[in-house]
């Protein structure tokens, strides 16, 4: 499991945890963790999970969140690893295609063009982006070209 994730992770179970329950939450965090990496980063980011991860994710909704159904709180969790997904992939296509010429019909040619239509959506303001490219307003234009 990504060391990023699984600090997280490990840390929102703790915070949230009696100290009495720590030391149980950790060791089934481990377990779920291991179960992930089983499944795989690539798998795991495209929402598929082990059950002893909902199941965790579950018991922890039933004790601090009862008006959250772990069903929604799993659609909104692989909604975010799906953003996360899509988010990469765009500025990989954006740093990969944007420098050379001729590559993907859909490419814009030069770094100044990129510039102007980033420029351009930010005058338009953000009311009209469709939902699914809102994840692009967490990528800065100044970051853009390094």
């Amino acid at each position: 499991m990504d060391s990023t994730v699984f600090w997280w992770a490990r840390t929102e179970v703790v915070r949230r945890s009696s100290s009495s329950r720590r030391a149980e939450n950790v060791s089934n965090m481990r377990i779920v963790g291991n179960k992930i990496d089983r499944i795989g980063w690539r798998h795991f980011t495209e929402g598929k999970l082990p059950t002893a991860f909902r199941d965790m994710q579950r018991q922890h909704l039933l004790s601090h969140h009862k008006y959250l159904t772990i069903d929604v709180w799993m659609k909104g969790f692989i909604d975010q690893l799906l953003t996360l997904t899509h988010t990469q992939w765009l500025c990989r296509n954006l740093t990969k295609h944007h420098k050379t010429m001729g590559m993907g019909t859909n490419a814009l040619a030069t770094r100044e063009e990129i510039q102007k239509e980033v420029e351009e959506q930010l005058r338009m303001g953000f009311s009209d982006l469709p939902t699914y490219a809102r994840c692009l307003l967490e990528i800065s234009p100044d970051n853009l070209f390094d």
